[in-house]
């Protein structure tokens, strides 16, 4: 899949983990609540420009009669045989006013509900669920738009509706933080080893800056998407291959040899660039070297006037020459953004 919808929160976090997906995949997309369509200044201001520049797609699928009827019937069927009284104890605060209550010295106490529970928004799924989770013990009922959901139910009810409607959009959910309680199976064990494997591999392959221009990133996915799928297709052979174990020299070995091959098409785009821009230099002052002979032209304009004509040429070329060395590996993707955003050299 070349896209993914991340969980569980609305908006991605501010940080390199964000950028990468974003170098990473062709499209990223996130379940926002109504209100946000209605006023997108509720969105932190990282999120507003990721959504401005084309680089996040917002969905709702409250509407999708078909995604929320499954949600309710499964994800219900699902509470109902998963630890519910634990999780209505730990909605009540139980848990922890029986660990403080063994504690020397301590009292009983029970935290704050932002420790106990998660905001959800209404508008992301429709009243039947949220309702049911309430009569469940599991819920309260904030306000018109807002429930106070016992964490884990939050958690699962989110994954639960975003990977209804990553089938949907044909996506890969995915999150940046899968706490423990979600690590049910040995399935759930391999995915979260792969994720944490291609988190590893761009991170150490693709380190970036605290800041990226947006529109120019953008731009960059557009004019190289084809590179872009060969890119993560030699990516995922790394992450998929379980022979290539995290924290092995065999892994180290990978990410070693990906990093030569990007510092050697990168090498090679500069001699490439720096040829280009001495042979057009040498004949761009052909022509003004003869006017100015003729007297014609004033010589310190005309010099100076040629001199940032070669500029602007230089920078045009510098923009150019890249495409046409001879390299249409995935690795040359990475090489350009290396070259581009000039942040990926250690």
């Amino acid at each position: 899949m070349s896209g993914i919808i991340y969980y569980p929160f609305i908006s991605l976090p501010p940080k390199a983990w964000t950028y990468r997906q974003l170098f990473y995949y062709d499209e990223i997309s996130t379940i926002v609540p109504m209100e946000y369509f209605d006023d997108p200044a509720l969105y932190p201001s990282h999120m507003k420009e990721l959504i401005r520049e084309g680089l996040v797609i917002p969905q709702n699928f409250s509407g999708d009669y078909d995604i929320q009827n499954q949600l309710y019937a499964q994800f219900v069927r699902y509470l109902r045989n998963n630890d519910l009284t634990k999780r209505q104890a730990a909605f009540r605060g139980e848990h922890y006013m029986n660990v403080s209550a063994h504690a020397m010295y301590a009292t009983k106490f029970k935290p704050h509900e932002s420790v106990l529970s998660s905001q959800i928004y209404e508008s992301k799924f429709g009243p039947a669920i949220l309702h049911e989770l309430q009569e469940l013990g599991l819920a309260r009922h904030e306000n018109h738009r807002i429930y106070y959901v016992e964490k884990r139910t939050a958690f699962e009810l989110m994954q639960f509706l975003t990977s209804l409607i990553a089938t949907r959009i044909d996506a890969h959910p995915v999150t940046d933080k899968l706490p423990l309680f979600a690590i049910n199976s040995q399935d759930d064990i391999i995915v979260r080893n792969r994720n944490e494997k291609r988190d590893i591999v761009l991170k150490r392959i693709m380190p970036l800056p605290q800041d990226i221009d947006l529109v120019r990133l953008m731009k960059f996915k557009d004019r190289h998407n084809e590179l872009l799928k060969r890119f993560r297709t030699e990516i995922e052979s790394i992450v998929l291959n379980d022979a290539i174990a995290m924290d092995t020299k065999l892994f180290d070995t990978a990410i070693d040899r990906i990093k030569q091959q990007r510092d050697e098409i990168t090498r090679r785009m500069e001699e490439c660039n720096y040829r280009n821009i001495f042979k057009y230099s040498i004949h761009g002052m052909i022509p003004f070297a003869a006017a100015a002979l003729e007297g014609d032209f004033n010589r310190n304009v005309l010099v100076t006037g040629s001199l940032s004509l070669l500029s602007a040429i230089a920078s045009a070329i510098s923009n150019l020459t890249p495409n046409r060395i001879d390299n249409t590996s995935g690795m040359k993707y990475l090489a350009l953004a290396n070259r581009t955003f000039r942040n990926f050299r250690e």
